[in-house]
This record gives structure tokens, sequence and C-alpha cells, in this order.
């Protein structure tokens, strides 16, 4: 029976989260006092010390105490994404364990989402840590949620990699969210503690830090507030610098006596390799074939350092004992000393004869502790393995397994197609010794990615990066690293990042970084009887105190849509809440706009409210508005008149061809080759030389008009001085994979209703458009019943939806059309006029669809409106005025 490499176990550990990380084998932990209930009270010491609670020690399977519970789950939330060809509508079992011990009516569910292990070794902290204690302060239920495809939560029948396809963090991120809007905790069937009417939190370290960050950020609606603990937010493929808080914490004689020994066999396994057996054979390792495999073995005892911990059961002390040894100033084995002749020949073939007398005993108690730890373990061992079997990552046929019984595939898969997260010594500057060999490169450490996976591309880091990288913020989204984490590099306090040093730390948003700490560290916690002046260490005391912070875990009450005060009208509507003066004047017209393959001018209906300046009268620059759909007409935009009215701001309004009060082309339905968006950015061109207004304007462009307004930027006209991008996307990929997302938090018939009519092509049914209005009324206009502004414009789409049905499609959601594979990211670093964007938080355009925006363009601000959707102009529409005026610099007149 062929069992896993020692060395194939390393690497999965080293690429985790496990707080108990090490580069050898994973040392049992040891089970600690248990706690039973919350109720006690403590008998006074006849000897008049210190009160205890009841407590025995004993051996008590955190299991035992928490039975496990499955959700099913759907396999596939994505069915617009071709990457998860072929689908699944089938469903599974997702694990979870919870404590409802501290539960009273009103208190939250706290979720620690277990990342890349199985879940029941995330267990111990439903009974003491982070978990434990929000639970108590905040009288919650306490989760531990397993993530598909680890431990017994498995969607698919074997781990072949076709099967593995539905391995995304999208797809698990997801999963999280479906739990929280669906669960129904055994023994509290009477109570609904699904989300949003109860309030949820997320916690995650590592992987899993990184997770909930995403989470907080994607479903906003679902989960309160997130602790992201040594979240690796930013995806990386060669993570050499996974290292560098080793050299910058580490004892530094220690650091400088590793650095040389690991360069001395650098430079004999890759310049002088007639001394390579010889140097094999000191260490014991000459059953090792492979060079690169010898030198991962020598490398890994620097790995420890990941491991160190503050709690005494849980850390992992092989990094001091390695430093003690190779610092030590004696031969720590006398047979060692018996070979110096042979160390000294070999630190003179590395390169180091000049410094031989000074690294002799060092590198004998190098060899000492290779032997000790990672030989002698292989070979006296029952399992009659061989060091290549052990250590060896050129094992194709092992990695070709992948039965259920293969759970170690997860994590690689993972990392070799979007995470990275690969431990080079090659990447490490030359201007530094590494801390682990140079062999140890892309192609040796991605060897699995090839032989398990067939994978011999780059992971896709940008599936990952779009959700903010080092740069990731969102209110109630804490942000918790370790100072000396190796994985630091890889977090929002990494000095990579934009803010680095610069970022401050708030209630709302938690920027704390833990001094001396390795890796989340603050996910653990004693029982009160083994607390002591010094454990917890204060810091970790006082970063665990301000995450039970009551402003960040005190849910707000739940939001509805101001609604405003309407009046009727097919056209025109005031609202009373944005102070207007007296109505700016109008002025309609159309424009002839000729097209090559159109024999008669079509026409571009406008409509100008307010005075275009004049030498003799200045106003303001005029605004032009773009509508979205595309081919929904301007009405829904009217409440801009705002403008006109209180500011000598002229603003323009216009149909654009193939809907409203313009030429219509019904004819051109399905003709992907006319409405294209070059149509439309040649049709705005003519409007501004007709008008007149081409040497000085500004653009607001909301939803498709946005993205047609990014498009007219990025070409840089002259004349352009102000952009305004309201919820609009920089791609329709991410935007459909928000909008997926937002529907997973429809009710369920309605979501069965859009899958059942998507799949078998009735999305022109009644049916269909009754499920369509239920996703509109949360994430397009949360304003009921609907402003007769935006009930005009559905009126236009419905007597003509060629435009819609051929650029974009059915639905918001289901985007079939032209715009299918729009993308501008990689363009809009171009647009250089001061830009304004805009989105709500429930808004279609999420925040990651709008990211790009702000990320690439030059001058911006963004302004995401708390209480709106996708229409802000009608959901607040007094304080959108202000947000535009303010952003154009109007002045009242």
């Amino acid at each position: 029976m062929l069992s896993p490499p020692n060395f194939l176990i390393l690497v999965l550990l080293l690429a985790t989260g496990v707080s108990s990380l090490t580069f050898k084998p994973a040392q049992k932990r040891v089970r600690s006092e248990e706690f039973v209930g919350s109720n006690w009270e403590a008998d006074p010491d006849p000897q008049g010390g210190p009160n205890f609670p009841h407590l025995q020690k004993r051996e008590v399977d955190p299991a035992s105490l928490y039975p496990e519970h499955n959700i099913s789950v759907p396999i596939d939330y994505f069915h617009n994404d071709t990457s998860y060809e072929p689908h699944s509508n089938g469903t599974f079992d997702l694990r979870y364990w919870f404590d409802a011990s501290f539960y009273k009516d009103g208190g939250p569910v706290i979720v620690l989402q277990s990342g890349e292990t199985d879940g029941t070794g995330r267990l111990p902290f439903l009974q003491k840590g982070l978990l434990h204690q929000l639970a108590q302060a905040t009288n919650g239920i306490g989760v531990v949620l397993e993530h598909r495809y680890y431990g017994t939560s498995f969607p698919t029948p074997d781990l072949s990699t076709a099967n593995l396809r539905f391995l995304t963090t999208e797809q698990a991120l997801a999963d999280m969210a479906y739990f929280a809007q669906h669960v129904v905790f055994e023994g509290l069937e009477d109570k609904n503690l699904t989300a949003p009417e109860t309030a949820y939190f997320g916690y995650g370290g590592s992987y899993a830090g990184a997770f909930v960050a995403f989470l907080r950020l994607l479903y906003p609606d679902v989960y309160y507030g997130t602790i992201s603990s040594s979240g690796v937010t930013e995806a990386i493929w060669d993570f050499w610098r996974y290292y560098e808080p080793v050299r910058e914490y580490g004892p530094p004689d220690c650091i400088s006596i590793h650095t040389k020994l690991i360069n001395v066999a650098d430079n004999i396994l890759r310049n002088n390799t007639k001394y390579t057996l010889q140097l094999k054979a000191a260490f014991g390792l000459e059953g090792i074939t492979y060079d690169d495999d010898f030198a991962q073995v020598l490398s890994y005892p620097v790995g420890g350092w990941q491991g160190r911990n503050w709690d005494p059961e849980l850390n992992d002390p092989s990094f001091d004992e390695y430093c003690g040894n190779i610092t030590d100033p004696s031969f720590i084995n006398d047979s060692s000393a018996n070979a110096t002749a042979s160390i000294r020949e070999l630190l003179n073939a590395g390169g180091y004869s000049n410094d031989a007398s000074a690294l002799t005993v060092p590198m004998s108690n190098f060899i000492n502790y290779v032997k000790k730890t990672y030989v002698s373990p292989v070979l006296d061992s029952d399992e009659d393995q061989t060091l290549d079997q052990a250590y060896s990552t050129h094992n194709q046929t092992f990695y070709n397994l992948d039965d259920l019984s293969r759970g170690w595939r997860s994590w690689p898969y993972q990392y070799c197609t979007q995470w990275g997260f690969l431990q080079t010594g090659s990447g490490v500057p030359a201007d530094r010794l590494p801390l682990v060999s140079r062999l140890l490169t892309l192609e040796y450490n991605s060897l699995i990615c090839r032989y398990a996976f067939n994978i011999t591309t780059p992971p896709d880091t940008d599936a990952i990066n779009k959700y903010g990288g080092f740069d990731i913020s969102y209110p109630r989204l804490a942000i918790i690293d370790g100072e000396e984490d190796p994985w630091r590099g890889a977090s929002p306090h990494s000095v990579l990042a934009k803010n680095s040093g610069n970022r401050t730390s708030t209630i709302e948003e938690p920027f704390l970084l833990i001094e001396g700490a390795v890796h989340h560290w603050d996910e653990n916690g004693l029982f009160p009887n083994e607390t002591t002046a010094t454990l917890p260490p204060a810091p970790v005391k006082e970063v665990q105190a301000q995450e039970i912070e009551p402003a960040l875990l005190q849910p707000c009450p739940r939001q509805t849509a101001r609604t405003p005060h309407l009046t009727s009208g097919s056209q025109t509507l005031s609202y009373p809440a944005f102070p207007s003066m007296a109505p700016a004047s109008t002025k309609t017209g159309e424009i002839p706009f000729s097209h090559p393959t159109i024999s008669t001018p079509l026409k571009t209906w406008y409509e100008i409210h307010g005075t275009l300046s004049t030498p003799s009268s200045p106003t303001h620059r005029p605004l032009v508005v773009l509508h979205g759909g595309p081919g929904i007409p301007h009405d829904y935009l009217l409440p801009l008149v705002d403008l006109a009215n209180t500011y000598p701001a002229p603003v323009i309004f216009y149909d654009q061809v193939g809907c409203g009060r313009s030429t219509h082309l019904p004819e051109k339905k399905n003709d992907k080759d006319f409405w294209t968006p070059e149509l439309f950015l040649s049709e705005l061109d003519n409007l501004l030389q007709h008008l007149g207004i081409q040497d000085g304007y500004d653009v607001l462009g909301q939803s498709w008009g946005g993205m047609l307004g990014a498009l007219h930027a990025i070409r840089q006209p002259p004349g352009l001085n102000r952009l305004i991008i309201a919820n609009s996307p920089a791609d329709m990929g991410s935007w459909v994979a928000a909008a997926d997302r937002l529907r997973l938090g429809l009710p369920e018939d309605v979501q069965e209703t859009l899958a059942r009519c998507e799949r078998e092509g009735k999305t022109d049914t009644e049916e269909y458009e009754k499920a369509i209005m239920v996703y509109y009324e949360r994430h397009l206009c949360r304003v009921k019943p609907l402003p007769a502004e935006l009930e005009a414009s559905f009126a236009w789409l419905k007597q003509d939806d060629t435009v819609y049905l051929t650029m974009n499609g059915p639905s918001e959601f289901f985007v079939s059309g032209t715009l299918k594979t729009f993308d501008i990211r990689k363009d809009v670093h171009q647009i250089k006029v001061p830009t304004l964007l805009i989105n709500g938080r429930y808004d279609e355009a999420q925040d990651e669809v709008v990211e790009p925006f702000f990320q690439e363009i030059e001058k911006v601000k963004w302004y995401r409106f708390a209480e709106s959707s996708h229409t802000p102009q009608l959901e607040e529409r007094e304080e959108f005025m202000k947000v535009v005026a303010r952003f154009l610099g109007y002045k009242n007149r």
C-alpha cells in the first residue's frame, strides 16, 4: 500500500494555516483540561488561596462534547460560469459543530471557518480561545464549519482533477453564506437563527482568515462582521518572502550560521557536484536520489518557526531546538567530532575555507540534528520505508491516486489553481543568502501540480486578488496579524501594501499587529485554571479584548431603504427631500446620426435641463447623462434634474439609439455585429459635436452608461473634465459572479424558478419575469413601490427589448449577449480625468465589481451609499445629489 511521502505532508502543512505547522512529522496535539458548561460556583480554598472552578484533568475528546451535524448545500452555485462545466444540480453534506451553552435570545452566531483541514481539529476552540470568548461575551452560538473537500465534506465521489473543479474559494464562500441563511440548530428549532434576522459573524485564520475577509466583502448582508486573523489576502505564486520574518526576528547568530550552512550545500550541489554524494552521505541521506529532494530535507528545520506558539501545549519547539544545536559551541555527538576532517573538506568544497574552523562544530551539529530528526525515524521504523519513499517529490505514481482517502489532494489543488504560495529559495534576491536551498525552485515546488493535476501553468491569482489583496478593507472587517508571522508578507500588514505603516486602526475596522506573535495567535485560549501572570501574553489578551469590542459586535437594526414622497406623473416627479429652486428651462430635440449599414439617418433624442453656457451667461459645464441597460432609456435618471434646478448646471439626457424616444431598430435584434460599444461611442461623439460642447463637459454614466463613459474616457477626449461611474462593472465576469452570489439570498422557490427557466430556455415567460422582480426589489431598487421613473423605463424596455437582449441577455444576472466578454480592466489606467465611483451597499455592482476602477484610475474617489442598491439617485436622492454636486464643484446660485 502506498503512503504519502513525508515530504508531501510537510509541503501541504507549510502551505496551510495550521498553527501547529512544522517541517517535521506533525506532533500530536496534547489534550487539555475540559470545562463543560458555564454555570459553576467556585469553592473557597480552605487554605485561603484563590478560588478555582470544579475542573479535573481528564482526557476528553472534544468530538464527544460536540456532536457533528450536516447541512445539505448545493454543489454548484454558479451555473453561468463555464469553468464549472459540466454543471451540477446536486447537493452534498457540509459538516459543522456548535455550542449553544451561552445562547440567549437575540444573541449572534459566530462561525469559525475551519479552512483547509478536517474540521475536528478546530473543535477545541469551542471550549477555549477567541471563538469561545466571543460566544460567551455576546450570549451567542459558537460554530465550527468545515470547508468543502475537507474532512468528510466531499461533494464528489472521488478527488480526480475533473471532480475537483468545484473546489474554488468562491464556491466555498457561497457555502458559508448558504449555511447562515438556511441552518436550523438542533434543540433550537423553534427559533429563526438564520441571517439576516440573526446577526452572523465570521472568524478564520490563515487561508480561512483571507476567506472570511472576502466573505464580509461579498456577503455584507449575510455576515455583519468578520475577523481575519493572519489572513493571506494576497495570492502570490512565488512566495519567497515567507522566510524573511525568520531572518528579521530570528536569533541573529542562528540565522547567520544556518544561511551559511545552506549555502555550503547549495554551492556543492550546484557548482561542485563531485562532492554531492559525500555531502549526502555525511547527513545519512545518500538514499535520496534527487538533489532537490535532498536540499529540501536540509531546509526543513527553519520551517519550525511558524509552529511557535504562546500556548505551551501547542508550541512547536523544533526551531529553538535546531538553533540551540547549531549555535552550541561544542560537539553534541562524539561520533561527529571524529568526522571533522570530512566536514572541513565539505566546507572547503562549499566555498567556506576561510570560515571552516568557525563552521566545523555548527556543521557537525547540523548533521547530527538531521540524522536524529529526519533519517532515524524513517530507517528505524517498522514501515520498511526508504528515504526516497519518505521524502521524494518525484513520485508520480503516488500523485495519480485520487480516491476519497487522498484528502491531501485538496489544498494542493487550491494552491495550484488559484493561490500559489510556493516558498522558494530560488526567488530570494542575490544580495542575500536564502534560508532554504536555491534548488527549491518554482519548477520543483510545482511538481505536485503537474503530477497530480496535469497543471503546467501558474495559478489564476487574479481570481483571489480581485477582492482587494493587500489593501482589502470593509466596515466591520477586522484585520489581525502577528508581527513575526512568516505569512505577514501575504497579508494587509505586508510592506507591499499601499498604506503600509500608515493604515489606522478604528473600532469599526480594527487593524492590529500582535507584538512578537506568529500565526493567528489570537485564536488560542486557556481554561481559567491554566492562566498565569504571563499566559496568555499581554499583547494577545489586549488584541482579544479589542476583538470583542462591543461596538464591533453590536448588530445594527435591519436597514430599510428610505422611501421618498412621490407624486404621480409619467415624466417628471418632485421629491421634496431635495431643496430645489425654480425648475430650470427645458429644451428637447433630435440629432441625426448616420451609420454605414443603415441607409436612412438615425435619430438621437435629447433633452437639456438648464441653459448651456455662453460668454454673456456663464454656467457650470454641462453634465451629459448616459443611461443604462443597454436599451433602458433615461427616465429613471430624471432625479438628476435636481442639479439643474438647484445650480446653474445644465443636465443633458438622451436616449441611446434603439430605445426610448430615439430610433428603434427591432429588425436588428440579435445582430451582434451592429449592437456594439463602438456604435454608442460614435453616437456620444456625435451628440457632443452637435450640441457644441465637445470642448468642455462632464459625464455621468449609470450601470451600462458607466461602462460606456469609462470607454469614452479611456480615449482621453480633450473636452472631458470629470467622470462619474455609477453602479458599473469594469468586467462582466465579476458582475455575473456577484449576481450569482446575490441570488443565493433569494427565497429558495425563487432561486429554483430562475434556474429552471434559464435551464429550459423559458426566460421570456411571466414566471421568470416575476422571479426577476424579487431580485430587482432587493438589488436594483429598494424603494417600494417602484418609483414611476423606473417603471417608465421598464415600460419602454417591455415595448422593445432589442438592444437589451442582444447586448446583455434576458436579465441582469443571466448575461448571454455581446457584453458577456466585456473587460476593460487592463485599460482603465488610461482614464486621466478626476473620477467619482458610486455604488450601493445592496448593489448588483458589489464592491469587487467596482474595485478595478478604484485600483487603476489615478485620480479617483469612491462613495458607497449605505441604504441603496443599484439606483441611489432614486433610493437616497438628496444625499446622491449632494455627493455629485460636491464632486463636480457646483455652487448654489
